[in-house]
């Protein structure tokens, strides 16, 4: 049994240096939890669970800090000296639920006890990249609905390469769930709604509520490719991610404070964006995330599966090869082909 919270575990008596803001986002836990500690570079990432489970509380631990790992390389970012990762039981045994939330030096996740192990990879990925996306960049600019295409969009890009790329998906899972956002945005009966209508109806519709998060997938997608396309694989949106994140922390290490009055906005984003594609991306953004045109990917797809397991900056890995791809129409599903894997 144990205690613990967003700035520590175990501790009769703590004094925190943190913000009002921090300390309210904080998570904060008591009673009967079992507490495991893994470490990161020699930083602690705790783990707390409670109950039981379809898995074992080490294979939790496990994945848990093969996660944290993984997206610490990514960005890369090893200032966390600190990190909570809970799950706490929700529902009874005949149901199967999974959800979470990012929280300040922690995440918290809420599971059916019938969970299994699998489950968990892309919710876990997904609620940690938000410690960055958009945790570290600052605030989403008032009305922030308009910017979930890239808080919960870009996010869900990322959480399917990162496990494509660490070997959490294999190719046929990363194919798979990316087949299942094609054929959801395809058929969405409101996939031209404007972006002005997920401000007013994101928690009254559930198609609208779910348009973000594969609106800002696709963009990603074709963004991505763009990118590589114009900087002959020099570049990636990898490039524009990192390059956000030394933004903030020039800002913080100034004095400078992002979070307020300052805040993200779709304006920071086209300025980084247009650093690493050497044009404007703003005509794009205009039509495909204000109007709502239909994002085409018809000649991103092959790129896409070939291009996703792979870092700009280092050797090339194996990756898929996808063939030819349909134009999206309204009565139709492009979708990706899984072909014996190459070496591109």
């Amino acid at each position: 049994m144990g205690d613990c919270h967003s700035f520590g575990a175990d501790e009769r008596t703590q004094l925190v240096n943190t913000t009002l803001s921090s300390f309210r986002q904080g998570l904060y836990l008591g009673g009967d939890f079992r507490i495991a500690k893994v470490l990161v570079r020699n930083y602690p990432v705790y783990i707390a669970l409670r109950s039981e489970w379809g898995f074992f509380d080490e294979n939790f631990s496990d994945l848990a800090k093969r996660i944290v790992e993984m997206e610490r390389a990514f960005w890369p970012d090893y200032r966390y000296t600190f990190f909570l990762v809970s799950a706490i039981p929700t529902g009874g045994a005949e149901f199967s639920s999974v959800g979470g939330t990012s929280l300040e030096n922690a995440f918290a996740l809420f599971l059916s006890p019938r969970t299994q192990i699998k489950d968990l990879r892309f919710l876990l990925t997904h609620e940690l990249l938000h410690q960055w996306n958009t945790r570290q960049f600052g605030n989403l600019q008032e009305p922030e609905q308009l910017l979930y295409w890239w808080s919960e969009g870009i996010t869900d890009f990322y959480t399917h390469r990162l496990l494509l790329r660490n070997g959490l998906f294999t190719p046929q899972e990363f194919l798979k769930t990316y087949n299942e956002a094609l054929r959801n945005y395809t058929q969405s009966k409101v996939r031209n709604a404007p972006n002005s209508r997920i401000e007013t109806d994101f928690r009254k519709n559930a198609e609208v509520g779910r348009l973000p998060y594969l609106r800002g997938m696709l963009f990603a997608t074709k963004l991505d490719y763009a990118i590589r396309d114009a900087s002959k694989s020099q570049y990636s949106l990898d490039d524009v991610m990192r390059d956000l994140l030394k933004s903030a922390q020039r800002n913080e290490k100034a004095g400078v404070k992002i979070i307020t009055p300052k805040r993200f906005d779709a304006d920071i984003l086209m300025s980084h964006i247009e650093r690493r594609l050497g044009r404007s991306y703003s005509d794009e953004f205009d039509r495909y995330i204000e109007q709502g045109e239909t994002i085409e990917l018809a000649a991103t797809i092959s790129a896409l599966v070939s291009n996703v397991a792979t870092c700009h900056s280092g050797p090339m890995k194996p990756g898929l090869i996808a063939g030819p791809q349909p134009r999206l129409k309204k009565s139709s599903v492009s979708s990706l082909k899984a072909l014996p894997i190459k070496r591109v």
